[in-house]
């Protein structure tokens, strides 16, 4: 009997392997890993820890390696999947248990071809990349008499056993850490117990070890964290769905909102100035600057708003017609809003 485990790099295939391999041994184990070329490249090092582990397969050479892989950038991105095609190769061929494969596409080069931004609900860049690739591999290399496929599901995602049950017929499945059950805080404690790296988008915060942390099956907190961690990779991101909706001229975006019951697009470049906005007003308001100096457009001359005593809000005072002073008390929102920035020449 043959055993192919779905190796992800996430933790819970990593403890699926670990248990299929205690119990049938290594002789017929075959990982398979479906790239997307946007993995964080703390995963490929997780990739290649684990699998030297298991097998007994020395490949420190090639964890060194990990180290010269391209950023995900627009001017590297190519240079990206050459390299980490040829590290697949160098990798399969020194360990014939795990299996490195792609489709040739990146993420955003399947949403061109679909002519779709992919979204929680439906992801093209999973669908092809991933379980399509998956599919053409295993059809190829194996038959259903003398293989079980296992995934890495835990106990607390019983739910989504269903799914694969149907879509890979006539191949057995098989989840081991919900036979044993076995959840995610367990797993994280298994690997803690080992001389293994843990993961760096979990380190970041991230629930899975997936797309660099930009999948976009995730919600505006999962990018939101992205903004967080790597503001550089989310901007990248952020400037391909820029891309393509212009390319598909439609007002659409991996995320959505929903006030009142109505669902609209929500762009990352729309989140991400709300966010920075909202960041910066929140510093405004725990250190308020003594003075802030606004231009009134009404009035045409500068302004400058000074902190109440209280520290609460701010004032500034004009001349009225009366010849008496006339105070204007300002809210930390609008001074904030209403404050010149230093490079506006006044």
């Amino acid at each position: 009997m043959k055993h192919v485990i779905f190796y992800s790099g996430g933790l819970g295939s990593w403890a699926t392997a670990n248990r299929v391999i205690e119990k049938h041994g290594i002789a017929n184990i075959h990982l398979l890993f479906t790239d997307t070329f946007i993995e964080d490249k703390d995963l490929y090092r997780f990739l290649i820890e684990t699998t030297q582990k298991m097998f007994g397969i020395d490949q420190s050479d090639l964890l060194a390696l990990v180290d010269l892989i391209p950023p995900v950038s627009h001017h590297t991105m190519e240079l990206r999947k050459d390299f980490l095609k040829w590290l697949a190769e160098l990798t399969t061929k020194r360990n014939p248990h795990f299996h490195w494969i792609s489709d040739g596409r990146e993420p955003w080069e399947t949403f061109k071809d679909a002519r779709f931004i992919g979204n929680s609900r439906i992801a093209p860049c999973s669908h092809h990349l991933k379980q399509q690739s998956a599919k053409h591999w295993i059809f190829d290399n194996f038959g259903p008499e003398d293989t079980t496929l296992y995934l890495g599901i835990d106990c607390s995602e019983t739910h989504r056993t269903l799914a694969p049950a149907k879509n890979w017929e006539p191949f057995k499945m098989g989840y081991p850490l919900v036979e044993t059950d076995t959840n995610k805080d367990a797993v994280f404690q298994e690997l803690a117990e080992t001389d293994i790296e843990l993961p760096n988008l979990y380190k970041q915060g991230f629930s899975h070890n997936n797309c660099g942390g930009a999948c976009v099956r995730g919600g505006q907190a999962h990018f939101l964290n992205l903004l967080k961690t790597n503001r550089d990779l989310y901007i990248y991101h952020e400037e391909k769905e820029q891309a393509m909706r212009e390319y598909l001229d439609k007002d659409v975006a991996i995320l959505r909102r929903t006030r009142n019951k109505v669902k609209t697009p929500l762009t990352l470049r729309s989140l991400r100035l709300e966010n920075e906005t909202d960041t910066a007003l929140n510093q405004f308001k725990s250190k308020p600057p003594s003075t802030v100096r606004v231009f009134d457009a009404g009035v045409g001359k500068n302004r400058i708003l000074k902190l109440t005593e209280d520290k609460t809000r701010y004032i500034t005072g004009n001349v009225g017609t009366s010849n008496r002073r006339v105070f204007h008390y300002w809210s930390f929102e609008n001074a904030f809003k209403a404050q010149v920035k230093k490079e506006v020449v006044l």
